[in-house]
């Protein structure tokens, strides 16, 4: 399996790199959002994309946009590592299509249980889990 590690924080690259590594997956990596598309574009195929959301160039948004925006990708699972976990930001990610949020600072165990579910979800339960998180994340913010 293969991965690309898109943070503007190298540091944070590095370590998220290595969480991977141990779950199997080779490594790419990418300092903003328009290097990872380009990144993406040139292959090879990955199975996971991980994206911050603040970073120069291209944000994280914009990148999640432009993934989606491809059939050809559809099958790339795209989970959000980003200090963005306020309610119209966990809306505004699982309707462009992540397939998973994890909150920074981020606990590592809690880190690697939620690449695993995602990475073993089909289509249909992907597409369950965002309109079931959009739910949940609408709720919370009009409450």
């Amino acid at each position: 399996m293969k991965a690309l590690v898109v943070d503007d924080n190298e540091d944070l690259r590095f370590l998220i790199g290595r969480l991977l590594v141990i779950e199997g997956f080779e490594i790419a990596e990418a300092g903003d959002g328009g290097s990872a598309i380009a990144a993406i574009d040139a292959g090879p195929r990955f199975d996971l994309v991980l994206l911050d959301v603040q970073m120069p160039v291209v944000d994280g948004w914009h990148a999640l946009e432009a993934i989606r925006g491809r059939a050809e990708f559809d099958d790339v699972r795209v989970v959000m590592c980003t200090v963005k976990g306020r309610s119209d930001d966990l809306i505004r990610g699982w309707e462009l299509g992540c397939d998973g949020f994890i909150a920074k600072p981020f606990d590592i165990d809690a880190f690697r249980h939620e690449i695993r579910e995602v990475m073993t979800r089909d289509d249909s339960a992907r597409r369950t889990i965002r309109a079931a998180e959009i739910r949940r994340a609408r709720a919370a913010a009009s409450s």
